[in-house]
């Protein structure tokens, strides 16, 4: 009877999207493949800067989660958890930083599917999307997203607050900084280094190092205005 209580206890947090958009709702997607006994949660609903906005596109889209408040005046309670669900690297990092600093705490959501290596060491507030690989001896940072296919190679590194889009290869030993962005099907060749907030187009190939704030494009990767 203990153990029951504890378990409902366990199972009665709520799940807090942060932000309202396309990103939260394939967030919402994949926290509704999860079992709430084994996460300790069940999604409770968004919160967004734009409440307005986010109620409407969520009535669009036939999404019955309520938009629950915005960011900037919502405080935690002790029975919610939190993710970000929002794809740009600053904005996200900042709200979270936000969230952070008013008690709140982060967790993972992480699809089935995916896999990451025993010995990976990963932070908190990720997202893993279908098929997701972090592999063996990578690093990745708090509030970092994976989506469809994106894979972290051996012993590579990636900094808080990445946004790795589907079908990206960030390869063995390579190193993002903190806040990078990858469009689909990008990839970053072994060894290099992309420096924080940087940005790497769709389709590109990195073959050596991006300097911080930098954005670039092609195969092989140049820097773009």
């Amino acid at each position: 009877m203990l153990w029951s209580r504890r378990a409902a206890n366990m199972i009665s947090r709520k799940l807090v999207l942060i932000g309202g958009g396309e990103f939260a709702r394939e967030m919402l997607w994949v926290a509704s493949t999860l079992d709430p006994a084994t996460v300790g949660w069940t999604a409770a609903g968004f919160i967004d800067d734009d409440v307005d906005r986010s109620r409407r596109h969520m009535s669009t889209k036939h999404v019955s989660l309520p938009v629950l408040g915005s960011i900037q005046d919502h405080q935690p309670k002790r029975d919610e958890v939190f993710i970000c669900a929002i794809g740009k690297p600053k904005s996200k990092l900042k709200c979270a930083e936000l969230m952070a600093k008013r008690g709140g705490e982060f967790v993972n959501l992480i699809h089935p599917t995916a896999h990451i290596a025993p010995d990976a060491k990963i932070g908190r507030g990720l997202f893993l999307f279908i098929n997701a690989v972090i592999s063996s001896g990578a690093e990745v940072g708090d509030h970092t997203s994976l989506n469809v296919n994106a894979s972290v190679g051996h012993d590579a590194t990636v900094g808080e607050g990445c946004t790795i889009s589907s079908y990206c290869d960030v390869t063995g030993n390579a190193r993002l900084g903190t806040g990078v962005f990858m469009g689909s099907h990008a990839s970053v060749l072994q060894g290099i280094t992309v420096g924080d907030f940087a940005t790497i187009g769709a389709g590109s190939v990195v073959i050596r190092k991006v300097p911080p704030q930098t954005s670039v494009m092609g195969v092989p990767a140049r820097a773009i205005l």
